[in-house]
């Protein structure tokens, strides 16, 4: 961990602060199986009963529990991603005449970002392409009728299966429009494609799916460990422990793991379940000395990309890194010289006006073989009176460029953005933050550049207003954009 430490600060002495790179630190938590319930580890037996609570009670969040993960949410200014199945809420409530659970996560369903997990959690390994596309389908449609913001792109198979179900897993990928599904980082680490879909490596944990308590971690770690783990032979991707660990020995060996997935640039997400929500609540036990040693470390909050961002972002270094050989770059007299054999997005740190993010700017520059010249010591900001400069700003965030339909829901997490009409007329909003621009500025120009999805052929004409307020605030609940006060259109 030390050497990770040192290595972007040494990079940046001997650089001077400017050199080919985009260095963030990352860390989004997701959550599987919310709305259902796990099967819990029996302690006794070193086994999981399969058998729908019968042996062992199943483990399942409480209206309590979804109370104390915006709590944790709030305080540690950390988002958490909620990948559900929509038939865990409807068999509860028709078992029972309600669900004081599903109550709760609807009451607060603008705390958390949601992912299609499916509807019923279906192994999709020799499923056909029409079960695919319905259990897909149902738990979209839970989303709508449960007004539960969620990006239709993305896509979470139960235990990631139905990765290599060829043809039905194309198919139903693309007659369903999904663009981002998950795999497992430690079976497949590097993304590739299906169909029209992009894979997007989670990291696991030992956090495991069945276990409620501390005690019952720990005793399912030891016995995957210690107990049932020959040194002469253990399972792949395995270590074993020469004696069984303590509770305060597991916690540690799992940050050691997790650590380094923050600070590496890494924006894959780390996934667990909503069993690690409920009861002992294992995942703040465990996570929340990783955060620890974090803070220890870096001031600068942990980068949170949505979902489908993650990938966008992975996909963006994955072209970087083929075709970075040919790039030519070199700094002299206060300026930046860059090149390539072909047209490619080069990250660059020190860039003028690029994301602010650790006392560092940087940002992604076109180059080809004309080559370009960015300005380094020649740009002041902010400019000296008489002066003037120009500001760019690409909306990175999903959340900062959202949709709000005409009865006033808000759509945070939109894969595009409809200038303006999808089922209803709507109004979009678009936000940039961190401009520096000082108090008492002039703005003699300003514009905002689209890039086009789905190109028709009707005329579109638009009525851009800005937000009247010196620095607007994230978007959040229904009708946040129209409510807002404009200036004049």
């Amino acid at each position: 961990v030390h050497s990770l430490l040192l290595g972007h600060g040494q990079l940046n002495w001997v650089t001077r602060g400017t050199y080919l790179g985009y260095n963030r630190n990352y860390f989004v938590p997701h959550f599987d199986d919310v709305f259902l319930p796990d099967d819990r580890w029996d302690v006794d037996d070193n086994t999981t009963y399969e058998d729908g609570g019968a042996t062992n009670p199943l483990i399942r969040m409480t209206a309590d529990d979804v109370g104390r993960a915006v709590d944790w949410s709030t305080s540690n200014g950390m988002l958490m991603d909620f990948v559900f199945n929509g038939a865990g809420s409807i068999e509860a409530i028709d078992a029972f005449g309600g669900d004081p659970l599903t109550d709760a996560l609807l009451s607060e369903r603008d705390a958390f970002r949601w992912i299609n997990h499916t509807y019923e959690h279906l192994n999709l390994d020799a499923v056909g392409e029409a079960v695919i596309i319905a259990e897909i389908e149902a738990n979209l449609d839970f989303a709508a009728a449960n007004r539960i913001p969620i990006d239709p792109t993305e896509l979470v198979t139960g235990e990631h299966s139905g990765l290599h179900n060829e043809p039905g897993i194309s198919g139903a990928l693309s007659k369903t429009g999904i663009e981002w599904i998950a795999a497992d980082n430690s079976r497949e680490p590097v993304p590739y494609g299906i169909g029209p879909a992009s894979t997007i490596p989670r990291y696991p944990s030992n956090l495991y799916y069945n276990i409620g308590t501390r005690e019952e971690l720990l005793d399912e770690y030891n016995f995957i460990y210690f107990e049932n783990c020959d040194p002469a032979n253990p399972p792949p991707l395995t270590t074993c422990l020469t004696q069984p660990a303590t509770w305060e020995q597991l916690v540690d060996s799992e940050a050691d793991i997790m650590l380094p997935h923050l600070i590496t640039n890494d924006p894959r997400p780390h996934y667990f379940h909503q069993s690690n929500l409920a009861e002992d609540g294992t995942f703040y036990l465990v996570v929340d000395e990783v955060l620890d040693r974090y803070r220890r470390y870096f001031k600068v909050d942990l980068v949170q990309p949505a979902f489908a961002e993650s990938g966008r972002i992975l996909q963006r270094a994955a072209a970087w890194n083929a075709a970075k050989d040919g790039v030519t770059a070199y700094y002299e007299a206060g300026r930046l010289y860059l090149s390539a054999p072909n047209e490619i997005s080069a990250p660059v740190t020190g860039l003028p006006g690029g994301d602010l993010f650790g006392g560092e700017r940087s940002g992604w520059v076109d180059i080809g073989p004309r080559g370009v010249v960015i300005d380094l010591d020649g740009f002041v900001w902010p400019p000296s009176p008489g002066s003037s400069a120009v500001v760019e700003s690409r909306i990175s965030a999903s959340g900062d460029d959202v949709e709000e339909w005409g009865g006033g829901w808000l759509a945070l997490y939109s894969s595009d953005l409809e200038l303006v009409e999808e089922s209803t007329v709507q109004t979009i909003g678009l936000r940039f933050p961190g401009l520096a621009i000082p108090q008492g500025a002039t703005i003699t120009a300003a514009w905002v550049q689209f890039t086009v999805d789905e190109p028709t052929g009707r005329t579109t004409v638009l009525e851009v207003a800005g937000h009247d307020v010196g620095d607007a605030p994230p978007f959040s609940g229904d009708g946040d954009v129209s409510s807002r006060p404009v200036t004049p259109v």
